[in-house]
Formats: C-alpha cells, sequence, structure tokens
C-alpha cells in the first residue's frame, strides 16, 4: 500500500508541473517586452501585463503569474542588470530589448545579431 502512495504523488507532482519549455517561457517574456515596447508608452511595465500577453499565446495557455515571475527573475539575473524585477512586480528594461536578448542568450539560445560587424572583412574584389 505504501508504494501505491508513493507513485500518486509522484503522479501528482508531474500533473501539477508546467507542460511548457522553460526556454520558450524566456522568449515569449522578451517577445512581450518587444511588443510592449511601443505601446502604453507612459505606463510602467509590470508582471500581471506581461502575463496576461503569454497567457494569449496558445503554448502558455495554462501558465501562471508565479511561473512567469520566477522566469522574469531568471532572465533578470542573467541580464548583468539590463532588466530588472521589482518586489511590487515593477519590470523596468534599462537599455534595448536587443542588447537583453544579447545578454540573456545563455538562457534563451536564440540567435542575435551582434552588436555590430567586426572589422574582418573578406574582399570580394
Amino acid at each position: 500500500m505504501g508504494h501505491l502512495l508513493t507513485v500518486t504523488a509522484e503522479v501528482d507532482q508531474l500533473l501539477g508541473e508546467s507542460i511548457f519549455d522553460r526556454v520558450d517561457l524566456y522568449n515569449a517574456i522578451l517577445q512581450v517586452l518587444l511588443q510592449l515596447e511601443t505601446r502604453l508608452l507612459r505606463t510602467p511595465r509590470n508582471i500581471s501585463m506581461i502575463a496576461t500577453e503569454i497567457s494569449g499565446f496558445p503554448k502558455f495557455d495554462s501558465v501562471d503569474e508565479p511561473e512567469i515571475r520566477e522566469a522574469l527573475w531568471d532572465l533578470a539575473r542573467a541580464s548583468h542588470g539590463m532588466l530588472y524585477v521589482a518586489e511590487d512586480g515593477t519590470v523596468s528594461v534599462l537599455g534595448s530589448i536587443d542588447e537583453l536578448q544579447r545578454r540573456v542568450v545563455n538562457l534563451t539560445g536564440a540567435d542575435v545579431p551582434p552588436r555590430r560587424k567586426g572589422t574582418f572583412r573578406i574582399d570580394e574584389g
């Protein structure tokens, strides 16, 4: 009987876990921050605002705010100060989204363009 309780507890734990990939959530957050960049220009960003946008993506229809908060904290830690998440839920990007994407590439695995082209050129002539 003890074995059955252990299996039941493990199944309950698995069913309670998120059914989406963390990397996909990081990329969705960056996508939402980019989309919000030109909207509500005088309104501070917050976790609820980002969560509302992300929950509209079919892949994240079961996501909840605590998961997004945790992912934002992960991104903030990886951003070297460019993304700031305050205790009250306010989210601030202290620079361009492009630079933020470059700083968190180790979490997102995304292909991001370099800041500028290098000086090494192949002569095509």
